[in-house]
């Protein structure tokens, strides 16, 4: 289709978005649904000081795999932007040519830097002891991880460059599937050993990471070749190089900051705050994967509708996205922070209701994260790749001071509070340049009383909680003798829910056409798309 077509016409690009972004989608919340599984059982075959060494080994581990991402530059975004560009051009030679240039150069530095870590972790053993005390061998027993994680990694963005997100997800949940079931047989036969829970986590990517590549073989083998000349390694090199340098930086630089953060929380405040906030981390993903699914998706149909000049296309596809995606990241928040206690107690414990707080107050980081998700697949797509390391540079420039500032005077609180400050001026940043260098038509009023009506529907839900709902809930759990479920809000979740969707009503968030297009992205009767489907007819009827 192009431009000069009807826009609200539905392409077979927009359907082939559609499926894989669903898949996507189901796969992020696969992982975390199995990350709370994961945890529940965890938080009864460990205790929380265990756990805390178990997740600052793993970041240790994560910042050594950023390191890896950095080897060759930003390859797996590479492979996004070009391989759904060699599909559409039917150039299996070249496409080919790229794969295989990628994967022996991320095996060459994976086992370099493999092995290098091993000799850091042996010479900086003190070091390390400082804050895994008698734990520093955890370091050698997941360094296997950095390998994996990193061919995995890539095989997964070839898999998204050939829209085969159905695989990931399967692949996905084998890695779970196995996870989990390995530990319901240590909490059955009373195995409460951290070393051998390491290895379960460490089965659980090697299984998958064989299986995948078993897979790629044959679908590598079964791609066509074709007639056009294949590129020179130099020049594929040189490809990936240009296109991926200064992704690499901004990713590098993003990632780290994440990674440290663990770190530095472990360095202000008791160990056991690191397993409160990365509570909270795995508790927002609920919300964030509204948008964040999207990511990858987007960066493959745009690179496939840009070398096709269909503009207007990824327009559409950029403000139904982002509009849709924040309805749905906001709604879930709210329903996230009313439910906190009820999960934290159900999941973990009554003692870790003390994390309460700060879980609440993270949920609120994550509604401001939203456009990031959105904006830097159109500058990937669009190969304005050179203002991301910049824009990630402003960024951090903004959070860090605010994090830090936050935590040495205020704590983990003061910590938390400064990323949702300094992360709103991010989002502010990031929607002026999304109309100034992505050339997109957003209306800012509509984004606007989306995030009004979310802090007006919270606010209400709340003040009826303490008000009203509070002593009226335990009240009858006490009768019942059900006060298992004292911290159980349905109704406070209940009046969230119908004031915040009562007032995108009122305020016309969504036109009746949206509905209809995003009707049509869905026009399969596939059962992932049924419950789905049946929202918008409701929605449209009363719109």
């Amino acid at each position: 289709m192009k431009d000069s077509e009807k826009v609200g016409i539905i392409s077979t690009d927009h359907r082939k978005f559609a499926k894989n972004a669903f898949y996507s989608l189901f796969n992020s919340y696969g992982i975390f649904i199995f990350q709370i599984i994961i945890s529940f059982f965890m938080a009864r075959l460990i205790s929380r000081e265990l756990w805390g060494f178990l997740l600052l080994a793993m970041s240790y581990i994560s910042i050594v795999s950023l390191i890896l991402s950095f080897f060759p530059p930003a390859l797996t975004f590479s492979l996004n932007y070009y391989i759904p560009r060699y599909v559409t051009l039917n150039q299996n030679n070249n496409l080919k040519r790229m794969i295989k240039v990628g994967l022996y150069l991320k095996a060459i530095f994976a086992l370099i830097i493999f092995f290098i870590s091993l000799i850091i972790f042996y010479i900086l053993q003190p070091f390390f002891a400082t804050y895994l005390l008698d734990y520093t061998h955890l370091l050698f027993l997941l360094s296997p991880l950095i390998f994996i994680m990193g061919l995995s990694t890539l095989l997964d963005s070839i898999y998204q460059g050939l829209f085969k997100y159905k695989l990931i997800f399967l692949l996905t949940l084998l890695k779970f599937s196995f996870y989990i079931t390995a530990l319901i047989i240590c909490l059955i036969s009373g195995i409460t050993n951290l070393e051998l829970i390491a290895i379960i986590n460490l089965l659980s990517y090697l299984i998958p990471f064989i299986i995948s590549c078993l897979i790629f073989i044959k679908i590598y083998l079964n791609i066509k070749p074709t007639e056009e000349p294949k590129d020179s390694f130099k020049k594929v090199l040189s490809k990936m190089t240009k296109y991926g340098t200064p992704l690499s930086i901004s990713i590098f630089l993003n990632e780290t900051w994440k990674q440290f953060q663990t770190p530095i929380i472990g360095g202000y405040e008791p160990l056991s705050t690191i397993t409160g906030f990365t509570i909270s981390k795995y508790y927002s993903q609920i919300s964030l994967t509204a948008a964040a699914s999207f990511s990858n998706p987007l960066i493959t149909s745009f690179s496939s509708l840009d070398i096709k000049n269909e503009h207007k296309q990824i327009v559409q596809i950029y403000n139904m996205t982002f509009k849709f995606s924040l309805f749905f990241m906001l709604l879930i928040s709210g329903g996230l922070y009313i439910l906190t206690d009820f999960f934290l107690m159900l999941v973990y414990g009554e003692s870790y209701l003390i994390y309460s707080t700060i879980v609440k107050l993270y949920l609120i980081t994550i509604i401001f994260t939203i456009l990031g998700n959105i904006f830097i697949p159109l500058l990937n797509a669009k190969n304005k790749i050179k203002i991301i390391p910049l824009l990630t540079i402003i960024n951090l420039f903004i959070i860090i001071p605010s994090f830090f500032i936050g935590i040495i005077f205020y704590g983990i609180i003061g910590a938390i509070i400064g990323l949702i400050i300094s992360k709103f001026i991010v989002f502010i940043i990031q929607l002026i340049l999304s109309i100034k260098i992505g050339n997109v038509k957003i209306k800012i009023n509509k984004i606007f009383f989306q995030y009004l009506i979310f802090f007006i529907s919270l606010f209400s839900a709340v003040i009826l909680e303490e008000l009203l709902f509070r002593e009226m809930r335990i009240d009858v759990l006490q009768n019942l003798n059900l006060l298992f479920f004292k911290n159980l809000n349905v109704l406070g979740l209940i009046s969230f829910l119908i004031i915040y969707l009562i007032l995108n009503i009122l305020f016309k968030i969504f036109s009746p056409k949206e509905i209809e297009i995003l009707e049509a992205l869905l026009s399969s009767d596939k059962f992932q798309y049924r419950f789905i489907k049946k929202f918008l007819k409701f929605l449209k009827k009363i719109l």
